[in-house]
């Protein structure tokens, strides 16, 4: 009994998520493979994109990926949504910037 009842309560979330998968676009599935992305690639990003956004109940905690994302909702103006794209990429710009000698130097290295 306690088996048909766990396998029973699994049928619900399944389908919440094949709807969710259902309701991506296919030519999202397309362009992604233009630009070299294989299946899997693609299932662990959305699988780490959906899980950022079903966690991140409230704004505050949504990672800028979702935020793009969701402003693609209420952003009237494409120059806005461009502009937070530019600002979350400078954060891991100025990072590899910064420290490209240094990881260069690193892998450069002799082993001991």
């Amino acid at each position: 009994m306690g088996q048909a009842r766990g396998a029973g309560g699994q049928a619900r979330p399944n389908h919440l998520l094949k709807s969710a998968f259902d309701a991506i676009p296919q030519n999202w599935f397309e362009q992604a493979q233009i630009d070299g992305a294989s299946e899997w690639q693609l299932f662990v990003e959305w699988g780490n994109f959906l899980w950022a956004m079903i966690v991140g109940e409230a704004r505050e905690m949504w990672t800028m990926p979702v935020l793009i994302f969701t402003m693609h909702n209420w952003a009237t103006a494409p120059s806005l949504v461009s502009a937070a794209l530019v600002i979350m990429t400078l954060p891991p710009l100025l990072v590899f910037i910064l420290a490209n000698r240094t990881v260069q130097r690193g892998l450069a290295a002799k082993p001991w």
